[in-house]
This record gives structure tokens, C-alpha cells and sequence, in this order.
């Protein structure tokens, strides 16, 4: 699998210092105020403080801060806060996409390696032994990437920029796409479980993970929830399948002109051609 370098994301980082140089300003602004007295008469002046009973929180000789002042700027720290712990958050999630792509980088590093010793020493059953275990840990970060919100979007672009969508050669694309947004939907109901939570929260989850990864509306027909896989819809019923050359089997013996897939809303032709 081919992967691209991506280029370090410095925007969280812009926006933290942003945020750090505005509260260190309005901390600065707030003791130049309380302890240089022209600044504090201008504070006065330009609204930022008040004077004598309105004061809530005084500061110096009768100024301070009046309980709308008070109750803004502590909305103002309210969102810094807030900020800070979305950007935070961000930039985990960042950290854990680029790991993931990292370690399967590493992984199909290896198994080239493994490869071409065993290529090189065809009897040693050590080099062949390497080879497997190489084979099997880039299968496992393989779908590991392939559940991640950025190998979803990564594998639906690549359907959806393919010459001919339908083709045969992109079921493998479809295939992987559907195991791994049905891997991540079983992971976030296993994590309610985990939690405690109630059938309805493993649904809550589940709906959640669908919508960020801007899961389509299926047709009338599938009242499966939620609908997951691949779906080939005949006058006798709808069968589900969760492999995309199996449905297209399935279509093209059924006489089905497509099958649905459920991940990327395509109504797939069974044959090169059709659209």
C-alpha cells in the first residue's frame, strides 16, 4: 500500500499561542490597571473597570470589577479553558492517525525485508518463518488503518477517484472499507459495554462513529440498522454480504444489474460498463 508523507500540522499550535498571548494580555491589562493609577482611570473611562458601589470584586481604591464584568470574564475563561482541552484533544487524535499510518509504514518496511531474504535463502525455514510473522503484522496494521477515521477517508477517495468505480478491481478497496467501518462500529459498542452502558448507549456509539465518518442513508429497501456491508436487493429480499466480489457473485447469479454498497452509497454495476 502506497502512503504519503504528510507535512506537519501546525494550526493547533498557532491557535494555543494565540490563545496564551490573549490571557496573558488580559492579566496584564487587569494588574496594570489595578496598580498604575492612569491606566486605571483610563480602565475606568473605557468601561474595562468600575467605580464605587456597583463594585463586586474590588481591585484598588474603589475600582474593580461589577458582577457583568465578572460574569464576562469569566465566560472569557470559560472558552480559554475550553479551547485548550479541544485543542488538546485535536492534536491526540492527530498524533494517533500519524502513529498508526507510521507503524504500518514500518510493518510493510519489514515485510519487504523478510521478503527478500527468503526470496535470497528459499530453504532456510527461519527466513520463511520471518516472512509470515512480517505478512501477519502488516495485515494486522492494515486493518487497524483501515478502521481509522483517516484510512476511511483515505479508502473512500480512492473508490470514488478510481477510472471506473464498478470495476472489479475495486471491490478489494470496497472490501476493506466495509471491514473496517464495521470494525470500528464493533469497537465503539464494545467500548460502551465496557463502560457499563445500556443497549441504547452501544446504539448511541455506534450512530455516533457513523456520523463522523459521514455514513450514507441506505434505500427504503434496507431496514437493517445499521446498514453495514454490501447488499443485493432481488424480488425475493435483500441479502447482505460483508465481501464485495461475493455480492457481485451473488447479483450477477441473481440477474441483479448492481449491488448496494452500504459504506460509500454506490449502487455498484455487477458487470464493466454499467452504471
Amino acid at each position: 500500500m502506497a502512503t504519503t508523507q504528510q507535512q506537519p500540522d501546525t494550526t493547533d499550535d498557532w491557535i494555543a499561542l494565540l490563545m496564551l498571548l490573549t490571557g496573558v494580555s488580559g492579566m496584564g491589562l487587569f494588574s496594570l490597571g489595578t496598580f498604575v493609577a492612569p491606566a486605571r482611570d483610563l480602565a475606568v473611562q473605557w468601561g474595562l473597570l468600575v467605580r464605587g458601589d456597583a463594585v463586586l470584586i474590588p481591585l484598588m481604591d474603589g475600582v474593580g470589577l461589577d458582577i457583568w464584568r465578572t460574569l464576562i470574564l469569566a465566560g472569557i475563561f470559560v472558552l480559554f479553558v475550553a479551547g485548550s482541552i479541544a485543542i488538546a484533544r485535536s492534536r491526540r487524535r492527530r498524533e494517533g492517525r500519524a502513529d498508526t499510518i507510521k507503524e504500518l509504514q514500518s510493518a510493510e518496511q519489514r515485510r519487504t525485508t523478510a521478503q527478500l531474504d527468503a526470496t535470497e535463502r528459499p530453504d532456510d525455514a527461519g527466513a520463511q518463518q520471518r516472512l509470515q510473522l512480517a505478512e501477519e503484522k502488516v495485515a494486522r496494521k492494515l486493518a487497524a488503518y483501515d478502521s481509522s477515521p483517516r484510512g476511511q477517508s483515505d479508502l473512500r477517495a480512492s473508490i470514488a477517484d478510481a477510472d471506473a468505480p464498478s470495476a472489479v478491481d475495486v471491490d478489494e478497496l470496497r472490501t476493506r472499507l466495509a471491514t473496517g467501518r464495521i470494525t470500528r462500529v464493533d469497537q465503539k459498542r464494545a467500548l460502551a459495554r465496557a463502560r457499563g452502558g445500556s443497549a441504547i448507549d452501544e446504539a448511541r456509539e455506534a450512530d455516533k462513529a457513523l456520523r463522523r465518518l459521514r455514513h450514507p442513508e441506505p434505500p427504503a429497501e434496507i431496514t437493517e440498522t445499521p446498514a453495514l456491508g454490501f447488499y443485493v436487493l432481488t424480488e425475493s429480499g435483500t441479502d447482505r454480504y460483508t465481501d464485495a466480489a461475493a455480492a457481485r457473485a451473488a447479483a450477477s447469479a441473481a440477474g441483479a444489474a448492481t449491488f448496494y454498497d452500504a459504506q460509500s452509497g454506490d449502487q455498484v454495476a455487477t458487470h464493466r460498463g454499467e452504471h
